[in-house]
């Protein structure tokens, strides 16, 4: 809330410390301030001076290691026209507690529960609803089980590999705006007939970045983890990427020695953005606004609705997409600028799968059918009656197709 203070101290200069009051709280919490009545605004208005002296109070001295010690289960509530430092922090804490919900609230500034007391209420019953439906005891400790290990590029940056369950070795790569985490669901299916060793891409999660950004850095982090999974489980992996993972996937698959199959979900190198959109997108992260960043892509390319978007905000891991916003940019550019050459991925050897939903958008079903035809040997399954998420929302299907893949 430091860029909150010039201004008050502006205010209070030129105004005094009541017009000061009402400026501050016109940014805090507009939908509130307008609606109280004077009354209640003159108590805030007497208390200036106290309210003034925390505000110009330094930040409490909370580190990453301390929020990651927090065990319980959190649910962090922000409103969508409260100021933007408040909504960053928010943001930001979501993402740094290890079991943290994020919830944004419509129409709300920064006293939600007084704004919209019926929404804040819903977000809270709602929080404690899922609560009660979370694993036993013995499924948490199973999930407890995790392990994770780091490889080190070339470049010199760290990549985050996390390991989970039993069986031969099955390496993901996630696409865009995510993070390993995105696969846990899929994980859950895996995990009863496979090692899964899901990787942090750079600039995501626990993983490092190193700039400049190249998509062929993104291609060598996956042949350098399919290399250390190989030599860390003595065997030749499978290969899955989603999205932009799958991008990078079919790059690594083209410098790795060890991939046994290659599975690639809706490749999106080649996509094309609407005039102007990828501008957009940065001048929204310049102002501070991740929020705007991400649902761009999610409405320009996936073409996805308001109810769509609702329920990707009400997911644990819109924090994490928030977070990862930053990358957006860099990706958009290498997909839009992509172009094929002949031969480019002749030296992917494995037997290649490519799977396309059948009510995908026209862009990315084209984006696959121009990335099949650029590697020898492929087929392609269409997945009757999904789109680009169908490892969300059917995991069991498409771990069973994976499986039959292979064994064939």
């Amino acid at each position: 809330m430091s860029d909150l203070v010039p201004r008050v101290e502006a205010a209070t200069t030129t105004s005094g410390p009541r017009a000061a009051v009402d400026a501050f709280f016109s940014l805090l919490c507009p939908g509130l301030w307008a609606a109280i009545d004077e009354d209640r605004k003159d108590r805030y208005r007497n208390n200036a001076g106290i309210g003034f002296t925390d505000l110009r109070s330094p930040s409490l001295d909370i580190s990453a290691e301390d929020l990651k010690a927090v065990t319980m289960p959190v649910l962090v509530l922000a409103g969508d026209i409260s100021h933007p430092s408040l909504r960053s922090v928010a943001h930001r804490l979501a993402t740094a507690l290890p079991d943290a919900r994020f919830v944004e609230l419509r129409d709300c500034g920064h006293v939600t529960y007084a704004e919209q007391p019926d929404a804040f209420a819903h977000a809270v019953s709602t929080f404690a609803a899922e609560l009660d439906l979370r694993p036993t005891r013995v499924a948490t400790e199973e999930r407890a089980s995790i392990r994770r290990f780091d490889v080190r590029t070339a470049d010199g940056t760290s990549l985050a590999v996390w390991i989970e369950g039993s069986g031969p070795p099955l390496v993901l790569v996630h696409g865009s705006i995510a993070d390993h985490t995105t696969f846990d669901p899929f994980v859950d299916v895996l995990r009863q007939g496979w090692t899964t060793y899901s990787m942090d891409r750079r600039g995501f999660g626990a993983s490092g970045d190193t700039g400049p950004y190249s998509i062929e850095r993104d291609f060598d982090d996956v042949a350098a983890v399919v290399e250390a999974v190989a030599d860390r489980s003595g065997a030749p992996v499978v290969l899955f990427g989603h999205s932009y993972g799958a991008n990078c996937a079919m790059g690594g698959a083209a410098r790795a020695r060890d991939v046994h199959h290659l599975v690639l979900y809706e490749p999106s190198l080649g996509l094309s953005y609407p005039a102007g959109s990828i501008d957009r997108i940065e001048a929204a992260l310049a102002s501070g606004d991740n929020e705007a960043a991400i649902i761009a892509v999610l409405v320009d390319i996936l073409e996805m609705t308001e109810e769509d978007i609702e329920a990707f905000r009400s997911n644990p891991l819109w924090p994490v997409r928030l977070a990862a916003a930053p990358t957006v940019p860099r990706e958009c550019r290498a997909e839009e600028g992509w172009v094929y050459r002949p031969g480019q991925f002749d030296a992917i050897t494995a037997p290649t799968l490519f799977l396309t939903g059948s009510d995908s958008v026209p862009v990315v079903t084209k984006a696959t059918r121009e990335a099949n035809g650029a590697v020898p040997h492929a087929q392609v399954v269409v997945l009757d009656g999904h789109g680009h998420f169908a490892h969300k929302t059917d995991p069991a299907m498409v771990a069973a197709i994976i499986r039959d893949f292979v064994a064939s």
